[in-house]
């Protein structure tokens, strides 16, 4: 699971306009939905700390994620502020005190490519949960990724031009090569994700947790194909693996 130094760098900057408020919601109303009684909380996969950071004024949110430099810009941003952040890689084994929900919400699971990774993951959510706790993640749907972000794009963002340009492999792997060019200098970097269906998710998953539900684009409305984004919450069950 890579960090993404260049791309991390100018993350704050290509998420400046984003409005993390409905998705704090969202996340409460499932919360209130299937279990009222959180109080702790781990957001895997924080990156700059903005959803953790709304949730925070409630709960008690500790933010990780693998990029020391997204967590400096978090650091930087909320200082003094109630939520908290740790470096973590979560495709390695890692111990946790046991909260009452991990969220690893904006395409933390397609971030992760290896299926063993992926293992390994989903073992430290579970490690990280106390009895019956509530895990919510998202993923990019496949439509989403083939028709919508495997294309070439080019934009100015204040003094910045960003380029992005994405193509698909054989093997259901997104890679995605960004630009940004600033003040005469060109920085670039190369992301990637993997294609995941909702079947391959619970495939990992059955083991692990009880799924709850499967959600659409951050509604209550059953997922289709045409979704951008899959919405799961489920609940940590006793081991049977």
């Amino acid at each position: 699971m890579k960090s993404y130094g260049i791309y991390a760098k100018y993350y704050p900057l290509l998420i400046k306009y984003v409005d993390f408020e409905p998705i704090a919601e969202y996340v409460m109303e499932i919360f209130d939905m299937f279990n009222g009684n959180i109080s702790d909380i781990y957001d895997f996969g924080c990156g700059t700390g903005h959803l953790g950071h709304l949730l925070s004024k409630k709960y008690n949110v500790i933010g990780y994620d693998i990029s020391n430099t997204m967590l400096e810009n978090a650091i930087k941003e909320f200082k003094g502020k109630k939520i908290q952040f740790a470096v973590r890689d979560l495709t390695k084994k890692q111990n946790f005190k046991e909260v009452d929900a991990v969220l690893a919400l904006g395409d933390v699971i397609n971030h992760i490519i290896d299926d063993r990774d992926l293992e390994v993951f989903f073992d430290n959510v579970y490690r990280a949960l106390k009895s019956n706790g509530i895990f919510i993640f998202d993923i990019n749907s496949p439509h989403e990724i083939r028709e919508n972000m495997a294309v070439k794009v080019e934009d100015k963002i204040e003094n910045v031009l960003f380029k992005w340009e994405g193509i698909v492999d054989k093997d259901n792997i997104a890679s995605f090569n960004v630009e940004f060019e600033e003040n005469n200098n060109v920085y670039k970097d190369t992301l990637k994700e993997k294609i995941y269906t909702i079947d391959d998710i619970l495939n990992n998953l059955k083991a692990r947790f009880e799924l709850n539900a499967i959600y659409g684009d951050y509604s209550f409305e059953k997922p289709i194909p045409n979704d951008e984004r899959y919405v799961f919450v489920c609940r940590k069950k006793e081991a049977n693996f």
